[in-house]
């Protein structure tokens, strides 16, 4: 996790996940709180995206690719990666050579230092391999999260084991990324917008933005493997 001001030389960062507002969920929205809040502590944030039209954050770019759209992964989304035997296919090969390609203008022309990957492990290994490529080729620091862990992600998320940080919000997921990924990541709470629940709107009233729904975590959502982690930390945060 980025923290505190910026030096000189990191002042440009990237943010990588698969969806982003209007696509509602926990690690959008996250997302859309914490590039808002790097740009507010000085940071020059750039995040990518596959969501094809990304609601807008002030002061914030934001760049979509389709090689990071999961409509382009139907199969290993349904399961695909979990299969035995399992290894990289040409195609994923020259989608992962094309989308490093993009990556690396995007990151030559702002000059960004750090890119921060949030749930790569899931679906495909392109994006990952595409980062890795960036890295080998230019040095970028490699930061990823774990929101959550499925019991097909081992294969895929081998690609993201050499990177230079590792971090999960939850010591059910801490556990959950040593005992079934073997990698071994850092625990850090994702901060709340408090704000938003100091009043409550009108009765049938609209959120303002998509942004706006927490994050809510049900256990009855975590693969059996899993179950040893209640026992292990008292159950899911």
């Amino acid at each position: 996790m980025v923290r505190g001001r910026p030096s000189e030389s990191r002042r440009s960062i990237a943010l990588v996940h698969w969806a982003f507002p209007p696509t509602v969920g926990g690690v959008e929205s996250h997302l859309a709180d914490y590039a808002g809040r790097l740009t507010r502590r000085g940071y020059q944030v750039t995040l990518l995206t596959g969501e094809a039209r990304p609601q807008p954050v002030d002061r914030v770019e934001i760049l979509t690719h389709p090689l990071l759209r999961l409509a382009e992964y139907h199969h290993a989304a349904l399961g695909e990666n979990s299969r035995t035997g399992r290894w990289l296919t040409p195609v994923e090969q020259r989608r992962a050579a094309e989308l490093h390609e993009w990556l690396a203008r995007v990151v030559d022309a702002r000059d960004i230092r750090i890119v921060h990957g949030h749930n790569l492990h899931h679906f495909s290994p392109v994006p990952a391999l595409a980062l890795n490529r960036l890295r080998e080729q230019s040095g970028t620091t490699l930061l990823h999260t774990y929101h959550s862990v499925w019991p097909e992600d081992p294969w895929t998320a081998q690609f993201c084991r050499s990177w230079d940080g590792h971090y999960v919000v939850s010591d059910y997921l801490a556990f959950a990324c040593r005992t079934h990924l073997g990698i071994r990541a850092r625990r850090t709470y994702l901060g709340i917008a408090t704000d938003r629940f100091r009043s409550l709107p009108p009765r049938g009233a609209t959120a303002p933005t998509p942004c706006s729904c927490p994050l809510v975590s049900s256990p009855t959502k975590a693969p059996s493997w899993l179950s040893a982690c209640s026992t292990h930390s008292g159950g899911p945060a």
